[in-house]
């Protein structure tokens, strides 16, 4: 319970430096805080291969998923140039950082599609919301499409990560049973066992 309550303390932490940050005119801070957090956790981990690929595939659907509000649902970011199809490097920060309280506080969602559904929604508007009052993204919240747009990528965004981590740990456990069965042929047969 620990970990969980530190774990999601140092996230808002996050959250706060990113969006602050670029409230503030540091888009940087954010980024720096992120890649700190995401290193020291990485550095702690006893997965540290399955966690970066968690980390990376939130860091890829961030990526597309603000391309997307960018692009049809009526969202910009402050300061951003119009034609720009990317979100600033601080929110791609946040949802890299976000990938790790997915494997941290929100295990408990794993096989609970709907209320993860259900909470990323909440969550999601949450944020951006917070986010539209600090000034550092833009956008109407009476324009159906936009709410719907968020609506879409955070309902099926978080069960998605959640699933995704899952998915991971998995496979990681399926190589592991690999590398076994491998090395006990390989010990039966008189093979190299590496």
């Amino acid at each position: 319970m620990t970990r969980i309550l530190l774990y999601q303390i140092c996230f808002e932490g996050i959250w706060c430096a990113c969006v602050f940050g670029a409230a503030w005119g540091r888009p940087w801070l954010g980024p720096v805080a992120a890649t700190l957090w995401i290193a020291f956790h990485l550095k702690r981990s006893a997965t540290p291969g399955r966690e970066f690929a968690l980390i990376a595939f939130a860091g890829l659907f961030g990526l597309v998923a603000d391309a997307l509000l960018i692009r049809f649902g009526g969202l910009t970011y402050t300061g951003l140039p119009e034609n720009r199809v990317f979100g600033p490097a601080w929110i791609l920060a946040l949802w890299m950082a976000f990938a790790i309280s997915v494997n941290v506080s929100f295990t408990w969602l794993r096989g609970r599609p709907s209320l993860a559904a259900a909470l990323g929604i909440a969550g999601g508007l949450l944020s951006y919301a917070c986010g539209r009052r600090l000034g550092v993204v833009e956008f109407a919240f009476d324009d159906y499409r936009t709410v719907t747009a968020l609506c879409l990528i955070w309902g099926g965004g978080l069960p998605l990560l959640v699933h995704a981590a899952h998915r991971c740990e998995t496979a990681e456990a399926i190589f592991d049973r690999a590398l076994v069965v491998r090395a006990s042929l390989a010990s039966w047969f008189g093979g190299p066992t590496r």
